[in-house]
């Protein structure tokens, strides 16, 4: 188990706090769910409580029942929540999926507990510029409603968005306490470098290797890194392209190199969490994308860029938001989003840096990591805000 909210629970729980974390027991994100078999099961195992509340299995992130799930968490939280442990005195609504707040504003109202909203994803205003949605799809009309009451009627709103308080103002929030908490990792999880699967055996060897681990969707530009390599195939044969993952467009970009005859990208599926390490020192470069869209003015929190910057690997970022942590860290080079031509150029010059210029730009990624993404220190800040909005 692992990202934004066990971290945020853990650092909680070891800085001596009696933390819950409740959670749905399945999201077509899991690589290995964990089936229950009652309304919700609670354990200990990690350290602190985590409360799973059991919902119904679906297939992608468009499946309905997804959205089924999200009123039926509601529902069990509000039945069970009670049993999950003591009062709460604080509660953390982590987004993105905005129907989850109204049971933890339930949950805080019954409890009289400060109620804090924490925005991951800024939804729907993502779902309407990235997905395509109109402003009246009742679902998406729906979700603009929860989303104001949840700005009004939480004591406070953090989000891992560097810029999100600019988004607060223009909501018309302009005096919601909020705080910038980045995405945080745990560092000696990172430093595990499990043995890859066979079919990694010698990928890229002698080769100056870009690479990618992440989700392959809609939303991840990968299509820009392919139009790149489809200009360096030639042009620099000695740069070869491993993406690592998996998602809706992983047949589709699968296809396309067959059909272009891309012989210098490979695709290598998903790999555990505790093989990501491993897979990102076969790398001598990492890419990370995004579309070129105004939504990217409040900022980005991927949690690649904390793997990234911990392996120690230049980052070749395409980019063109506010807050650019790969500049901010000086880790790599930064280039305009979906622009293949500055992709490429981008990549020719990491190959024409030196070995020590290189090392450079890593050490100064993995600096930047242990100061601003290490969840031990991430969770004093979050104490001293919640410690703020109690006073």
């Amino acid at each position: 188990m692992g990202g934004r909210s066990y971290f945020m629970a853990k650092g909680l729980a070891e800085s001596g706090v009696d933390t819950t974390l409740v959670c749905a027991n399945f999201n077509h994100k899991l690589h290995s769910p964990r089936m229950i078999k009652g309304a919700y099961d609670v354990d200990l195992s990690d350290g602190f409580k985590v409360a799973r509340v059991k919902v119904k299995k679906y297939s992608s992130s468009f499946n309905k029942i997804r959205i089924f799930n999200w009123f039926l968490f509601v529902f069990r939280l509000l039945v069970h929540y009670r049993k999950f442990g003591e009062r709460p005195t604080v509660v953390i609504c982590s987004s993105p999926s905005l129907v989850a707040f109204l049971g933890a504003w339930g949950v805080a109202r019954l409890s009289k507990a400060k109620l804090i909203f924490d925005v991951r994803d800024i939804w729907p205003l993502t779902l309407r510029v990235l997905g395509g949605y109109s402003k009246r799809n009742p679902l998406i009309f729906l979700l603009s409603k929860i989303e104001h009451f949840a700005y009004a009627s939480s004591d406070g709103v953090m989000s891992n968005l560097k810029n999100f308080s600019s988004y607060l103002s223009e909501q018309g929030f302009t005096k919601k306490p909020f705080c910038w908490v980045p995405n945080s990792v745990d560092f000696d999880g990172l430093a595990v470098k499990s043995k890859l699967p066979e079919e990694f055996k010698g990928l890229g060897a002698g080769k100056f290797v870009v690479g990618y681990a992440g989700s392959i969707g809609a939303n991840d530009a990968l299509e820009y890194l392919l139009d790149a390599a489809a200009i360096l195939r030639h042009e620099a044969p000695e740069i070869y392209f491993v993406i690592v993952g998996k998602g809706q467009y992983l047949e589709k970009f699968r296809e396309r190199i067959d059909k272009d005859g891309l012989s210098n990208v490979i695709f290598t599926g998903p790999v555990q969490k505790d093989q990501v390490s491993s897979a990102l020192a076969l790398f001598d470069v990492c890419y990370l994308g995004w579309l070129d869209d105004d939504i990217y003015r409040f900022g980005v929190s991927p949690n690649k860029i904390p793997d990234y910057f911990y392996a120690a690997k230049p980052v070749l970022h395409s980019y063109s938001g506010a807050s650019d942590p790969v500049e901010l860290a000086s880790a790599g080079i930064t280039v305009s989003a979906e622009n293949a031509k500055l992709i490429a150029d981008g990549i020719k010059t990491l190959r024409s840096m030196s070995k020590v210029e290189c090392e450079q730009l890593g050490v100064n990624g993995r600096q930047f990591a242990i100061d601003n993404y290490e969840y031990k220190a991430l969770s004093g800040r979050l104490l001293d805000y919640i410690g703020g909005l109690s006073a």
